[in-house]
Parts: C-alpha cells; structure tokens; sequence
C-alpha cells in the first residue's frame, strides 16, 4: 500500500509522511533513486526559497535475505538522503545529492536510527567520518539542459569510493565505484501531440551498489533502489 500526509506551515516548506516511492533524476532510470523497489516508510522535507529547493528524506527499509518470509526475520536499516536542486535559469538546473545507508542492528549490537543523521546540512561525509562509521554512502549530481521548446538533456554522475590515481593508471581497481548517465526526452515531436521520445545511456561500475555489509547495500525487499542493474 502506499499514501502520505502532507502538510506546509509556510509557503516555503511543506512536510510529507507516509509509505510510498520516490524518484530523484530525469531519465528512465535514475543513478541515485528510482521507483521500482517496494513503497517504503519515509519523512520528507522540502524546503523552497527563490530558486533553490532542498529536500531531506528519511526513509526505513528492510532485507529480507534468509528471512524465509518470516516478517520477524527482517532485517532492518535506515536511509538517509539530500538533494539541493538550483535553477539556474529557466532552461538550467543542477543539482547535488547524497545518501547514508546504516543497518539497525551490527551483530549483536543495536544502533537503530542514528540521530547525527537528522543533520540537515549537506554533506554527510563528515558526519560519517567524525562516527568512525563505515555506513555506505553516495554522492552525485544532476544537470538538465532544456534546448528549444520541447527537449531536454540530462546527465548525472554518482560516486561511492573514488581515487583518481587508480583510474588515471588504468589497473582496474574494483574501489573505483562511480556510475553516469545521459540522454534527452523530447515531447510533441515532429509537433505531433502526446508523441514523446526518450533515449538514455547508462554505464555503473561493478559492486558500485554494493557493500562489505550486504544490509547496507542500496536496495529494499532485495528490490534496487536506484538502477536496476
């Protein structure tokens, strides 16, 4: 099921809660979260001034490896993510994202919802750091070009772990975890009404999704969260 409630207090911020999916991106896919995985707990909160949108999602979800099905048996974990949207202009925008992914549990011991994560100043690596933690954490960013009246390009870029040395050497280093995308959509082609075309290329590095901890890995229900490879 899914549903949320929504509420503004000002006209500048509005706070959504409820269990739904959420999209971030302009492709068909999305390199840092799509909506294909099972709806999903979650907070969100969007904050609106001049041309500038920020938004705070928190969301809990689960693994459900081994369980048998047994709802008692899942595991639960926490994600939290960022994203700073500007427009530039009326035909420009970028934007800047981040996710955190932590387990509930780590062994024997509970940690349950980190409370230095409800910061709501982008970046969270810092936080990361100064926890000694090894949560997964994403980051990337967005950029929308519109050209004309009805085109759009998109690209995105994600990184997990990166060292530039290693991939200017060429050697491979499975660390290198970064992902891109581009492509455009065009609507009314040919100015033909309700005629759309999109097209997209997408390349991810191998165990770019992936971590040491199979449950802080980025998906839900064992479904993606973002691309579905």
């Amino acid at each position: 099921f899914s549903g949320y409630l929504s509420y503004s207090p000002l006209e500048q911020f509005n706070f959504q809660a409820g269990v739904g999916k959420n999209f971030w991106g302009d492709g068909m896919r999305s390199l840092m979260l799509s909506d294909q995985a099972t709806s999903y707990p979650f907070l969100k909160i969007t904050t609106s001034v001049w041309n500038i949108k920020y938004i705070n999602l928190f969301n809990a979800m689960y693994d459900i490896r081994g369980s048998g099905g047994d709802y008692g048996e899942y595991a639960l974990k926490y994600s939290s993510m960022h994203i700073l949207s500007w427009n530039i202009s009326k035909r420009v925008n970028v934007s800047l994202w981040e996710s955190v992914i932590w387990q509930n549990r780590d062994n024997d011991n509970f940690r349950g919802f980190d409370i230095n994560y409800l910061n709501p100043i982008i970046f969270y690596r810092p936080v990361e750091f100064s926890q000694g933690s090894s949560d997964r954490v994403t980051i990337g960013t967005n950029l929308s070009v519109k050209v004309g009246g009805n085109t759009k390009l998109f690209a995105q870029i994600a990184f997990d772990e990166f060292l530039l040395d290693s991939l200017l050497a060429g050697n491979g280093w499975f660390g290198n975890k970064h992902a891109a995308q581009i492509g455009f959509k065009s609507y009314d082609v040919f100015k033909i009404e309700g005629l759309d075309l999109r097209a997209e290329f997408n390349v991810v590095r191998p165990f770019f999704y992936q971590h040491v901890s199979v449950k802080q890995n980025h998906s839900h229900f064992n479904e993606p969260l973002a691309h579905t490879l």
